[in-house]
């Protein structure tokens, strides 16, 4: 299996249940061949956001402070992998 990195951007837009919404950015182009070496990626280039979630359900990180972006690990099924190596 093989994975990539989605990245989402927070929105100053609220849901119904007062939780911040998230625009989708796009893909970093980088595959994985597995998702520790994927969170160990995201890890060593940003050191301020940590990860959560399960490997059944995906990983997702913590929003960055700074940036307002978040990660997700996503199995690659052919999406367009159009951001830099690590934004």
């Amino acid at each position: 299996m093989k994975y990539v990195i989605e990245v989402q951007k927070i929105c100053d837009i609220q849901n119904e249940n007062n939780k911040n919404e998230y625009e989708h950015v796009g893909y970093i182009n980088k595959i994985f061949s597995n998702q520790r070496e994927l969170r160990k990626y995201v890890k060593d280039h940003n050191t301020a956001i940590r990860w959560k979630g399960s490997r059944y359900r995906g990983y997702l990180t913590s929003t960055h402070p700074e940036t307002g972006y978040r990660y997700f690990s996503r199995l690659y099924r052919d999406e367009k992998l159009n951001l830099p190596a690590f934004i």
